[in-house]
Protein backbone atom coordinates (compact mmCIF):
# COMPACT_ATOMS: atom_id res chain seq x y z
CA UNK A 1 0.00 0.00 0.00
CA UNK A 2 1.11 3.25 -1.34
CA UNK A 3 2.24 5.78 1.93
CA UNK A 4 2.82 8.89 1.19
CA UNK A 5 4.22 9.70 5.04
CA UNK A 6 6.68 6.90 4.33
CA UNK A 7 7.43 8.04 1.07
CA UNK A 8 8.55 11.66 2.05
CA UNK A 9 10.48 10.52 5.25
CA UNK A 10 12.70 8.12 2.66
CA UNK A 11 13.32 11.12 0.48
CA UNK A 12 14.81 13.43 3.28
CA UNK A 13 16.56 10.26 4.78
CA UNK A 14 18.16 9.64 1.03
CA UNK A 15 19.10 13.48 0.92
CA UNK A 16 20.64 13.17 4.09
CA UNK A 17 23.25 10.66 3.25
CA UNK A 18 23.79 11.53 0.18
CA UNK A 19 25.42 14.30 1.90
CA UNK A 20 27.10 12.65 4.30
CA UNK A 21 29.22 10.84 1.80
CA UNK A 22 29.57 13.37 -0.22
CA UNK A 23 31.05 15.01 2.79
CA UNK A 24 29.30 18.50 2.32
CA UNK A 25 26.75 19.97 4.75
CA UNK A 26 23.21 20.29 2.90
CA UNK A 27 22.91 23.04 0.85
CA UNK A 28 19.66 24.38 1.81
CA UNK A 29 16.53 23.52 4.00
CA UNK A 30 15.14 20.34 3.72
CA UNK A 31 12.10 19.89 0.33
CA UNK A 32 9.15 21.89 1.39
CA UNK A 33 6.01 19.44 1.37
CA UNK A 34 3.52 21.00 -1.17
CA UNK A 35 0.65 19.78 0.65
CA UNK A 36 1.51 22.29 3.69
CA UNK A 37 2.56 25.15 1.71
CA UNK A 38 0.13 28.27 2.87
CA UNK A 39 -0.04 30.36 -0.74
CA UNK A 40 0.54 33.27 1.10
CA UNK A 41 3.98 32.13 2.58
CA UNK A 42 7.34 33.91 1.33
CA UNK A 43 9.37 31.14 0.54
CA UNK A 44 12.60 33.11 1.01
CA UNK A 45 13.97 31.38 4.63
CA UNK A 46 13.75 28.20 2.95
CA UNK A 47 16.02 28.98 -0.25
CA UNK A 48 19.73 28.62 -0.97
CA UNK A 49 21.51 31.51 -3.03
CA UNK A 50 24.20 32.55 -4.93
CA UNK A 51 25.84 35.14 -6.35
CA UNK A 52 27.34 34.73 -9.87
CA UNK A 53 31.14 35.85 -10.70
CA UNK A 54 32.75 37.38 -13.27
CA UNK A 55 31.22 34.93 -15.60
CA UNK A 56 27.76 33.94 -16.09
CA UNK A 57 26.53 29.92 -14.67
CA UNK A 58 24.58 27.27 -16.74
CA UNK A 59 22.05 25.66 -15.09
CA UNK A 60 24.68 22.16 -14.77
CA UNK A 61 27.49 24.37 -12.75
CA UNK A 62 25.04 26.10 -10.72
CA UNK A 63 23.72 22.73 -9.46
CA UNK A 64 27.13 21.66 -8.93
CA UNK A 65 28.30 24.62 -6.85
CA UNK A 66 25.07 23.78 -4.93
CA UNK A 67 26.02 20.06 -4.70
CA UNK A 68 29.64 21.54 -3.07
CA UNK A 69 27.68 23.28 -0.53
CA UNK A 70 28.61 27.19 -1.69
CA UNK A 71 24.70 27.87 -1.57
CA UNK A 72 24.18 30.37 1.20
CA UNK A 73 21.27 29.61 3.52
CA UNK A 74 19.00 32.65 3.49
CA UNK A 75 17.62 35.28 6.90
CA UNK A 76 14.50 36.73 4.79
CA UNK A 77 11.51 35.74 4.21
CA UNK A 78 11.24 37.92 0.95
CA UNK A 79 14.95 38.24 -0.76
CA UNK A 80 16.71 41.37 -1.51
CA UNK A 81 19.73 42.05 -3.22
CA UNK A 82 20.08 45.94 -4.01
CA UNK A 83 20.99 47.59 -6.80
CA UNK A 84 23.76 47.25 -8.89
CA UNK A 85 23.60 43.65 -7.69
CA UNK A 86 25.64 40.84 -9.93
CA UNK A 87 23.27 37.84 -11.31
CA UNK A 88 21.90 35.58 -8.44
CA UNK A 89 20.79 32.06 -8.22
CA UNK A 90 17.96 30.92 -6.21
CA UNK A 91 17.10 27.11 -4.93
CA UNK A 92 13.91 25.72 -3.29
CA UNK A 93 13.12 21.83 -3.39
CA UNK A 94 9.69 20.80 -2.98
CA UNK A 95 8.26 17.38 -1.80
CA UNK A 96 5.00 16.13 -3.69
CA UNK A 97 4.50 12.96 -1.16
CA UNK A 98 1.00 12.32 -3.25
CA UNK A 99 0.69 9.68 -6.12
CA UNK A 100 -0.07 12.25 -8.64
CA UNK A 101 0.66 15.78 -9.79
CA UNK A 102 0.17 18.59 -8.24
CA UNK A 103 -0.54 21.61 -10.03
CA UNK A 104 0.94 24.62 -7.99
CA UNK A 105 1.40 28.02 -9.60
CA UNK A 106 4.83 29.83 -9.20
CA UNK A 107 4.80 33.55 -8.27
CA UNK A 108 7.53 36.50 -7.76
CA UNK A 109 5.14 39.41 -6.74
CA UNK A 110 7.68 41.43 -8.30
CA UNK A 111 7.42 44.12 -11.67
CA UNK A 112 10.70 45.10 -12.70
CA UNK A 113 13.33 42.19 -12.97
CA UNK A 114 14.91 42.31 -16.27
CA UNK A 115 15.57 38.62 -16.82
CA UNK A 116 14.26 36.10 -14.79
CA UNK A 117 15.41 32.13 -15.72
CA UNK A 118 13.18 29.75 -13.83
CA UNK A 119 14.16 25.82 -14.65
CA UNK A 120 12.09 23.03 -13.12
CA UNK A 121 14.00 20.09 -12.56
CA UNK A 122 11.81 16.95 -11.95
CA UNK A 123 12.53 13.66 -9.67
CA UNK A 124 13.52 11.95 -12.97
CA UNK A 125 16.07 14.96 -13.67
CA UNK A 126 13.84 16.20 -16.44
CA UNK A 127 14.25 20.22 -16.85
CA UNK A 128 11.39 22.44 -17.88
CA UNK A 129 12.73 26.01 -18.40
CA UNK A 130 11.05 29.15 -18.77
CA UNK A 131 12.49 32.20 -19.61
CA UNK A 132 9.89 36.10 -17.82
CA UNK A 133 11.42 39.72 -17.23
CA UNK A 134 10.44 42.64 -18.16
CA UNK A 135 12.81 42.74 -21.24
CA UNK A 136 9.79 40.42 -22.71
CA UNK A 137 6.59 41.83 -24.38
CA UNK A 138 3.77 40.94 -21.81
CA UNK A 139 2.46 38.21 -24.60
CA UNK A 140 5.13 36.07 -23.51
CA UNK A 141 4.33 35.69 -20.13
CA UNK A 142 3.07 32.34 -19.37
CA UNK A 143 0.84 34.00 -16.88
CA UNK A 144 -0.71 37.56 -17.84
CA UNK A 145 -0.65 40.53 -14.83
CA UNK A 146 1.77 42.74 -13.22
CA UNK A 147 3.79 39.64 -11.62
CA UNK A 148 5.94 37.15 -12.41
CA UNK A 149 4.12 33.78 -12.60
CA UNK A 150 4.27 30.40 -13.82
CA UNK A 151 2.78 26.72 -13.68
CA UNK A 152 3.76 24.23 -13.45
CA UNK A 153 3.25 20.38 -12.34
CA UNK A 154 5.11 18.85 -9.78
CA UNK A 155 5.44 14.99 -10.21
CA UNK A 156 5.37 12.76 -6.99
CA UNK A 157 8.77 13.22 -5.26
CA UNK A 158 11.33 15.82 -4.87
CA UNK A 159 11.25 19.01 -8.03
CA UNK A 160 14.23 21.41 -7.53
CA UNK A 161 13.82 24.95 -8.39
CA UNK A 162 16.35 27.06 -9.57
CA UNK A 163 15.81 30.92 -10.41
CA UNK A 164 18.25 33.02 -11.93
CA UNK A 165 17.61 36.81 -11.53
CA UNK A 166 19.60 39.61 -13.43
CA UNK A 167 18.34 43.04 -13.45
CA UNK A 168 20.18 46.54 -13.66
CA UNK A 169 17.36 47.27 -11.06
CA UNK A 170 17.40 46.46 -7.40
CA UNK A 171 16.83 42.52 -7.32
CA UNK A 172 13.80 42.16 -5.00
CA UNK A 173 12.19 38.09 -4.83
CA UNK A 174 9.33 37.59 -2.97
CA UNK A 175 8.57 34.31 -4.11
CA UNK A 176 5.65 32.14 -3.49
CA UNK A 177 3.98 29.36 -4.13
CA UNK A 178 0.14 29.07 -4.78
CA UNK A 179 -2.54 27.77 -6.77
CA UNK A 180 -4.28 30.26 -9.82
CA UNK A 181 -7.42 30.00 -7.61
CA UNK A 182 -5.36 31.54 -4.39
CA UNK A 183 -3.55 34.08 -6.84
CA UNK A 184 -7.06 35.27 -8.35
CA UNK A 185 -7.96 36.35 -4.90
CA UNK A 186 -4.79 37.38 -4.31
CA UNK A 187 -4.80 39.96 -7.20
CA UNK A 188 -8.35 40.94 -6.46
CA UNK A 189 -7.33 41.91 -2.98
CA UNK A 190 -4.52 43.87 -4.45
CA UNK A 191 -7.00 45.60 -6.87
CA UNK A 192 -9.56 46.73 -4.47
CA UNK A 193 -6.05 48.40 -2.61
CA UNK A 194 -4.62 49.99 -5.58
CA UNK A 195 -8.25 50.75 -6.21
CA UNK A 196 -9.06 53.06 -3.64
CA UNK A 197 -5.30 54.19 -3.54
CA UNK A 198 -5.62 55.57 -7.30
CA UNK A 199 -8.89 56.88 -6.70
CA UNK A 200 -8.72 58.37 -3.59
CA UNK A 201 -5.21 60.34 -5.49
CA UNK A 202 -7.23 61.12 -8.82
CA UNK A 203 -9.87 62.53 -7.06
CA UNK A 204 -7.73 65.25 -5.29
CA UNK A 205 -5.74 65.94 -8.55
CA UNK A 206 -9.14 66.68 -10.25
CA UNK A 207 -10.57 69.09 -7.49
CA UNK A 208 -7.38 70.81 -7.52
CA UNK A 209 -7.14 70.98 -11.45
CA UNK A 210 -10.92 72.35 -10.81
CA UNK A 211 -9.70 74.92 -8.36
CA UNK A 212 -6.67 76.05 -10.55
CA UNK A 213 -9.16 76.78 -13.62
CA UNK A 214 -11.42 78.51 -11.59
CA UNK A 215 -8.92 80.53 -9.43
CA UNK A 216 -5.65 80.33 -11.78
CA UNK A 217 -3.82 79.63 -8.57
CA UNK A 218 -0.31 78.15 -9.43
CA UNK A 219 -0.47 76.21 -6.02
CA UNK A 220 -3.40 74.14 -7.03
CA UNK A 221 -1.81 73.38 -10.24
CA UNK A 222 1.48 72.19 -8.92
CA UNK A 223 -0.04 69.91 -6.48
CA UNK A 224 -2.23 67.76 -9.01
CA UNK A 225 1.07 67.63 -10.77
CA UNK A 226 2.59 66.72 -8.15
CA UNK A 227 0.16 63.75 -7.35
CA UNK A 228 -0.43 62.67 -11.00
CA UNK A 229 3.22 61.90 -11.08
CA UNK A 230 2.66 60.10 -8.05
CA UNK A 231 0.58 57.90 -9.24
CA UNK A 232 2.20 57.65 -12.60
CA UNK A 233 5.51 56.79 -10.82
CA UNK A 234 3.44 54.08 -8.55
CA UNK A 235 1.87 52.50 -11.61
CA UNK A 236 4.71 52.06 -13.43
CA UNK A 237 7.04 50.22 -10.67
CA UNK A 238 4.14 48.24 -9.46
CA UNK A 239 4.49 46.88 -12.84
CA UNK A 240 0.32 48.22 -13.82
CA UNK A 241 1.52 50.60 -16.48
CA UNK A 242 3.61 47.41 -18.14
CA UNK A 243 0.45 45.02 -18.06
CA UNK A 244 -1.99 47.42 -18.90
CA UNK A 245 -0.58 51.10 -20.48
CA UNK A 246 2.55 49.59 -22.17
CA UNK A 247 2.31 46.36 -22.64
CA UNK A 248 3.80 45.24 -25.59
CA UNK A 249 7.07 47.89 -25.45
CA UNK A 250 9.59 46.44 -23.40
CA UNK A 251 11.41 49.85 -24.66
CA UNK A 252 9.37 51.92 -22.22
CA UNK A 253 9.30 49.80 -19.23
CA UNK A 254 13.11 49.71 -19.63
CA UNK A 255 13.27 53.68 -18.55
CA UNK A 256 9.84 54.67 -17.50
CA UNK A 257 10.28 53.86 -13.83
CA UNK A 258 13.81 56.17 -13.07
CA UNK A 259 12.49 59.18 -15.71
CA UNK A 260 8.92 59.02 -13.73
CA UNK A 261 11.04 58.79 -10.22
CA UNK A 262 13.14 62.11 -11.16
CA UNK A 263 9.99 63.75 -12.44
CA UNK A 264 8.22 62.58 -9.14
CA UNK A 265 10.90 64.15 -6.76
CA UNK A 266 11.02 68.07 -9.13
CA UNK A 267 7.29 68.03 -9.09
CA UNK A 268 7.43 67.99 -5.43
CA UNK A 269 10.08 70.55 -5.35
CA UNK A 270 7.97 72.59 -7.65
CA UNK A 271 4.81 72.27 -5.15
CA UNK A 272 6.65 73.10 -2.25
CA UNK A 273 8.19 76.26 -4.64
CA UNK A 274 4.36 77.47 -5.14
CA UNK A 275 3.01 76.49 -1.88
CA UNK A 276 6.12 78.01 0.42
CA UNK A 277 6.87 80.77 -1.84
CA UNK A 278 10.52 79.90 -1.43
CA UNK A 279 11.84 82.19 -3.79
CA UNK A 280 11.80 85.11 -1.79
CA UNK A 281 10.96 83.34 1.65
CA UNK A 282 14.15 80.99 1.44
CA UNK A 283 15.87 82.33 -1.66
CA UNK A 284 19.80 80.49 -0.76
CA UNK A 285 17.79 77.46 -0.77
CA UNK A 286 15.81 77.40 -3.26
CA UNK A 287 18.43 78.29 -5.86
CA UNK A 288 20.27 75.42 -4.06
CA UNK A 289 17.64 73.28 -5.03
CA UNK A 290 16.98 74.81 -8.28
CA UNK A 291 20.13 73.95 -9.20
CA UNK A 292 20.48 70.47 -7.65
CA UNK A 293 17.18 69.61 -9.90
CA UNK A 294 18.48 70.59 -13.05
CA UNK A 295 21.61 68.81 -12.12
CA UNK A 296 19.26 65.60 -11.93
CA UNK A 297 17.28 66.32 -14.94
CA UNK A 298 21.15 66.50 -16.94
CA UNK A 299 22.23 63.36 -15.08
CA UNK A 300 19.13 61.34 -16.30
CA UNK A 301 18.99 62.59 -19.72
CA UNK A 302 22.76 61.57 -20.11
CA UNK A 303 22.41 58.12 -18.58
CA UNK A 304 19.11 57.66 -20.72
CA UNK A 305 20.24 59.52 -24.23
CA UNK A 306 23.99 59.75 -24.66
CA UNK A 307 24.61 56.19 -22.53
CA UNK A 308 21.72 54.63 -22.87
CA UNK A 309 22.87 53.05 -19.24
CA UNK A 310 19.73 52.11 -17.53
CA UNK A 311 21.62 51.04 -14.37
CA UNK A 312 22.92 54.57 -14.04
CA UNK A 313 19.80 56.10 -14.53
CA UNK A 314 18.34 53.77 -11.86
CA UNK A 315 20.76 55.15 -9.76
CA UNK A 316 20.56 58.88 -10.28
CA UNK A 317 16.71 58.33 -9.63
CA UNK A 318 17.41 56.64 -6.48
CA UNK A 319 19.37 59.29 -5.16
CA UNK A 320 17.27 62.22 -6.49
CA UNK A 321 14.24 60.78 -4.52
CA UNK A 322 16.34 60.12 -1.65
CA UNK A 323 17.59 63.98 -1.14
CA UNK A 324 14.02 64.87 -2.53
CA UNK A 325 13.03 63.06 0.96
CA UNK A 326 15.30 64.61 2.34
CA UNK A 327 14.92 68.61 1.21
CA UNK A 328 11.01 68.50 1.87
CA UNK A 329 10.84 68.41 5.74
CA UNK A 330 13.41 70.41 5.94
CA UNK A 331 12.03 73.31 3.90
CA UNK A 332 8.58 72.79 5.96
CA UNK A 333 11.16 72.90 9.49
CA UNK A 334 12.43 76.35 7.79
CA UNK A 335 8.39 77.51 6.85
CA UNK A 336 7.46 76.74 10.79
CA UNK A 337 10.49 78.66 11.89
CA UNK A 338 9.56 81.45 9.27
CA UNK A 339 6.34 81.41 10.88
CA UNK A 340 4.60 80.59 7.20
CA UNK A 341 0.57 80.37 7.91
CA UNK A 342 0.64 76.86 7.03
CA UNK A 343 3.97 75.41 7.16
CA UNK A 344 2.83 72.70 9.86
CA UNK A 345 0.41 71.18 7.70
CA UNK A 346 3.51 70.76 5.50
CA UNK A 347 5.49 69.83 7.93
CA UNK A 348 3.60 67.08 9.21
CA UNK A 349 2.69 65.81 5.22
CA UNK A 350 6.25 65.40 4.30
CA UNK A 351 7.22 63.96 7.15
CA UNK A 352 4.72 61.20 6.32
CA UNK A 353 5.81 60.45 2.90
CA UNK A 354 9.75 61.13 3.80
CA UNK A 355 9.04 58.22 6.39
CA UNK A 356 6.98 56.30 3.89
CA UNK A 357 9.62 56.92 0.85
CA UNK A 358 12.79 55.97 2.76
CA UNK A 359 11.52 52.67 4.59
CA UNK A 360 10.02 51.78 0.57
CA UNK A 361 13.74 52.89 -0.87
CA UNK A 362 15.59 51.26 1.60
CA UNK A 363 13.94 47.95 1.41
CA UNK A 364 13.85 48.21 -2.21
CA UNK A 365 17.63 48.76 -1.74
CA UNK A 366 18.44 45.82 0.35
CA UNK A 367 19.42 47.71 2.90
CA UNK A 368 16.46 47.30 5.49
CA UNK A 369 14.80 43.90 5.47
CA UNK A 370 12.10 43.48 2.31
CA UNK A 371 8.71 43.30 3.39
CA UNK A 372 5.10 43.70 1.64
CA UNK A 373 4.26 46.61 4.34
CA UNK A 374 7.67 47.88 3.63
CA UNK A 375 7.22 48.09 -0.07
CA UNK A 376 3.89 49.34 0.42
CA UNK A 377 5.04 52.60 3.20
CA UNK A 378 5.75 54.94 0.51
CA UNK A 379 2.27 54.68 -0.72
CA UNK A 380 1.01 54.91 2.89
CA UNK A 381 2.98 57.77 3.24
CA UNK A 382 1.83 59.81 0.36
CA UNK A 383 -1.90 59.00 1.19
CA UNK A 384 -1.28 60.97 4.47
CA UNK A 385 0.91 63.58 2.35
CA UNK A 386 -1.94 64.12 0.15
CA UNK A 387 -4.35 64.40 2.74
CA UNK A 388 -2.79 66.91 4.86
CA UNK A 389 -1.38 69.08 1.74
CA UNK A 390 -5.09 68.88 0.64
CA UNK A 391 -6.28 70.28 3.79
CA UNK A 392 -3.72 72.86 3.85
CA UNK A 393 -5.20 73.74 0.20
CA UNK A 394 -8.50 73.99 1.31
CA UNK A 395 -7.66 76.01 4.83
CA UNK A 396 -6.21 78.69 2.08
CA UNK A 397 -8.90 78.57 -0.07
CA UNK A 398 -11.90 79.58 2.54
CA UNK A 399 -9.01 81.86 3.64
CA UNK A 400 -8.78 83.59 0.58
CA UNK A 401 -12.44 82.77 -0.24
CA UNK A 402 -13.29 84.80 3.18
CA UNK A 403 -11.17 87.80 2.73
CA UNK A 404 -12.39 87.94 -0.97
CA UNK A 405 -16.34 88.19 0.90
CA UNK A 406 -14.98 90.81 3.12
CA UNK A 407 -13.24 92.68 0.47
CA UNK A 408 -16.33 92.30 -1.47
CA UNK A 409 -18.50 93.34 1.76
CA UNK A 410 -16.19 96.24 2.31
CA UNK A 411 -16.72 97.50 -0.95
CA UNK A 412 -20.44 96.96 -1.18
CA UNK A 413 -21.07 98.80 2.58
CA UNK A 414 -20.86 101.34 4.22
CA UNK A 415 -18.09 100.99 6.91
CA UNK A 416 -19.93 103.20 9.93
CA UNK A 417 -23.65 101.50 9.19
CA UNK A 418 -22.76 98.81 7.38
CA UNK A 419 -25.59 99.50 4.66
CA UNK A 420 -25.10 99.70 1.49
CA UNK A 421 -23.35 102.36 -0.50
CA UNK A 422 -24.06 104.63 -3.39
CA UNK A 423 -22.63 101.85 -6.07
CA UNK A 424 -23.87 99.23 -4.50
CA UNK A 425 -27.75 100.34 -4.23
CA UNK A 426 -27.43 101.46 -7.82
CA UNK A 427 -26.32 97.48 -8.62
CA UNK A 428 -29.14 96.59 -6.52
CA UNK A 429 -32.25 98.82 -7.66
CA UNK A 430 -31.37 99.17 -11.27
CA UNK A 431 -32.37 95.29 -11.60
CA UNK A 432 -35.42 96.01 -9.62
CA UNK A 433 -36.12 99.08 -11.68
CA UNK A 434 -36.32 97.33 -14.91
CA UNK A 435 -38.62 94.59 -13.39
CA UNK A 436 -40.76 96.68 -12.36
CA UNK A 437 -40.90 98.40 -15.73
CA UNK A 438 -41.18 95.55 -17.49
CA UNK A 439 -44.13 93.69 -15.51
CA UNK A 440 -45.73 96.74 -14.65
CA UNK A 441 -45.26 96.53 -10.62
CA UNK A 442 -45.23 99.49 -8.51
CA UNK A 443 -41.88 100.28 -6.51
CA UNK A 444 -41.75 103.43 -4.00
CA UNK A 445 -38.43 105.40 -3.12
CA UNK A 446 -37.89 106.91 0.38
CA UNK A 447 -35.23 109.71 1.07
CA UNK A 448 -33.85 110.37 4.58
CA UNK A 449 -32.15 113.04 5.69
CA UNK A 450 -30.88 113.58 9.30
CA UNK A 451 -32.06 117.44 10.43
CA UNK A 452 -29.42 119.78 12.03
CA UNK A 453 -26.58 117.61 11.09
CA UNK A 454 -23.99 120.32 10.55
CA UNK A 455 -24.59 121.76 13.86
CA UNK A 456 -24.35 118.60 15.33
CA UNK A 457 -21.11 118.69 14.38
CA UNK A 458 -19.95 121.58 15.10
CA UNK A 459 -21.86 121.41 18.94
CA UNK A 460 -20.94 117.98 19.78
CA UNK A 461 -17.51 116.70 17.66
CA UNK A 462 -17.52 114.42 14.85
CA UNK A 463 -18.01 111.37 16.78
CA UNK A 464 -21.61 112.59 17.60
CA UNK A 465 -22.13 112.94 14.37
CA UNK A 466 -21.20 109.52 13.56
CA UNK A 467 -23.33 108.46 16.48
CA UNK A 468 -26.44 110.30 15.22
CA UNK A 469 -25.81 108.38 11.24
CA UNK A 470 -25.61 105.25 13.42
CA UNK A 471 -28.95 105.38 15.09
CA UNK A 472 -30.90 106.51 12.37
CA UNK A 473 -29.57 103.47 10.31
CA UNK A 474 -30.15 101.24 13.06
CA UNK A 475 -34.32 103.07 13.27
CA UNK A 476 -34.42 102.40 9.32
CA UNK A 477 -33.21 98.90 9.23
CA UNK A 478 -35.39 97.47 12.11
CA UNK A 479 -38.38 99.27 10.23
CA UNK A 480 -37.94 97.53 7.06
CA UNK A 481 -38.75 94.74 5.44
CA UNK A 482 -36.50 91.95 4.44
CA UNK A 483 -36.37 92.45 0.53
CA UNK A 484 -36.88 96.36 1.11
CA UNK A 485 -32.95 98.05 0.38
CA UNK A 486 -31.59 100.63 2.71
CA UNK A 487 -28.38 102.36 1.94
CA UNK A 488 -26.53 105.04 2.68
CA UNK A 489 -26.27 108.14 -0.30
CA UNK A 490 -23.56 110.14 1.35
CA UNK A 491 -23.04 112.36 4.21
CA UNK A 492 -26.67 112.14 6.47
CA UNK A 493 -28.67 111.05 3.71
CA UNK A 494 -30.46 107.63 3.21
CA UNK A 495 -32.26 105.68 0.79
CA UNK A 496 -35.01 102.72 1.50
CA UNK A 497 -36.07 101.09 -1.77
CA UNK A 498 -39.55 99.32 -1.55
CA UNK A 499 -40.00 96.97 -4.25
CA UNK A 500 -44.28 95.81 -4.31
CA UNK A 501 -44.82 99.46 -2.55
CA UNK A 502 -47.49 101.55 -3.59
CA UNK A 503 -47.10 105.34 -2.88
CA UNK A 504 -49.53 105.58 -0.18
CA UNK A 505 -48.13 102.10 1.68
CA UNK A 506 -44.59 103.93 1.24
CA UNK A 507 -46.02 107.12 2.93
CA UNK A 508 -47.12 105.34 5.70
CA UNK A 509 -43.37 103.99 6.42
CA UNK A 510 -42.05 106.90 6.16
CA UNK A 511 -44.08 108.40 8.81
CA UNK A 512 -43.21 105.95 10.75
CA UNK A 513 -39.33 106.09 10.22
CA UNK A 514 -39.62 109.78 11.19
CA UNK A 515 -41.52 109.09 14.41
CA UNK A 516 -38.96 106.47 15.17
CA UNK A 517 -36.25 108.86 14.55
CA UNK A 518 -37.74 111.67 16.56
CA UNK A 519 -37.83 109.19 19.46
CA UNK A 520 -34.42 107.91 19.28
CA UNK A 521 -32.16 110.00 21.81
CA UNK A 522 -28.48 110.05 21.72
CA UNK A 523 -25.93 110.67 24.34
CA UNK A 524 -23.96 113.67 23.44
CA UNK A 525 -21.82 116.22 25.52
CA UNK A 526 -23.35 114.79 28.90
CA UNK A 527 -27.30 115.22 27.61
CA UNK A 528 -29.67 113.12 25.98
CA UNK A 529 -29.74 114.95 22.58
CA UNK A 530 -33.33 114.33 20.41
CA UNK A 531 -32.83 113.85 16.32
CA UNK A 532 -35.39 114.40 14.12
CA UNK A 533 -35.04 113.86 10.17
CA UNK A 534 -36.94 115.15 6.77
CA UNK A 535 -38.30 112.85 4.56
CA UNK A 536 -38.91 112.69 0.76
CA UNK A 537 -41.01 109.88 -1.01
CA UNK A 538 -42.10 109.12 -4.67
CA UNK A 539 -43.32 106.53 -6.68
CA UNK A 540 -42.11 104.44 -10.03
CA UNK A 541 -45.58 105.41 -11.60
CA UNK A 542 -44.71 106.51 -14.96
CA UNK A 543 -41.00 107.89 -14.45
CA UNK A 544 -38.97 106.89 -17.42
CA UNK A 545 -35.58 106.30 -15.20
CA UNK A 546 -34.51 105.10 -11.97
CA UNK A 547 -32.32 108.93 -11.45
CA UNK A 548 -35.65 110.37 -12.52
CA UNK A 549 -37.08 108.85 -9.37
CA UNK A 550 -34.03 109.43 -7.04
CA UNK A 551 -34.24 113.15 -8.32
CA UNK A 552 -38.34 113.38 -7.30
CA UNK A 553 -37.60 111.72 -3.76
CA UNK A 554 -34.71 114.40 -3.45
CA UNK A 555 -37.21 116.97 -4.45
CA UNK A 556 -39.84 116.01 -1.96
CA UNK A 557 -37.31 115.82 0.47
CA UNK A 558 -35.99 119.41 0.16
CA UNK A 559 -39.92 120.60 0.67
CA UNK A 560 -39.77 118.94 3.63
CA UNK A 561 -36.88 120.58 4.75
CA UNK A 562 -38.24 124.22 3.40
CA UNK A 563 -41.31 123.36 5.44
CA UNK A 564 -39.81 123.29 8.71
CA UNK A 565 -37.79 119.35 8.95
CA UNK A 566 -39.25 116.88 10.62
CA UNK A 567 -41.49 116.05 8.51
CA UNK A 568 -42.51 113.81 5.45
CA UNK A 569 -43.19 115.02 1.73
CA UNK A 570 -44.72 113.17 -1.18
CA UNK A 571 -46.71 113.82 -4.35
CA UNK A 572 -50.11 112.41 -2.78
CA UNK A 573 -49.73 114.98 0.30
CA UNK A 574 -49.48 117.55 -2.14
CA UNK A 575 -52.18 117.04 -3.90
CA UNK A 576 -53.98 116.55 -0.65
CA UNK A 577 -52.99 120.02 0.74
Amino acid sequence: MYRPAAVLAVIRCLLLCACVLGGTAPAAADPLPLQDLSPTQALGLHAGQLREGSAPLTLEQASAERAAGRFAASTAAMLSFGIRSAPVWIHLAFANASAAPLPRRLLIENSWQDRIDVYFVGPDGTTTPLHLGDTRPQAERPVPGRHFAVDHRFAPGVTDLYLRVEAADPIVLPIYLTTPEAHAERRQAHGYRYGFLYGYLLALMGYNLLLFLGLRDRRHLAYAAFIALFVATNLAYTGHGYAYLWPDSPTVQRWVIPILMVLYATAGLVFARHFLDTPKAFPRTHRALAAATAGFLAALAAACLLFADQAAAILVAFVAVILFSLAMPALGIMAVRGRHRYSRYFLFATVASTVGTAVTTLSVLGLIPFSAFGFQAVEIGMVIDATLLALALGSRFRAIQAERQSAERLAARDPLTDLYNRRSFLELARPLWSGTRRHGHELSLIMVDIDHFKTINDTYGHAAGDDAIIAVARVLTDSVRAEDIVARWGGEEFLVLLPETPLDAAVALAERLRAGIADARIAMGGQDVRLTASLGVAASGDKESLDRLITEADHFLYQSKHSGRNQVSAEILAAAA
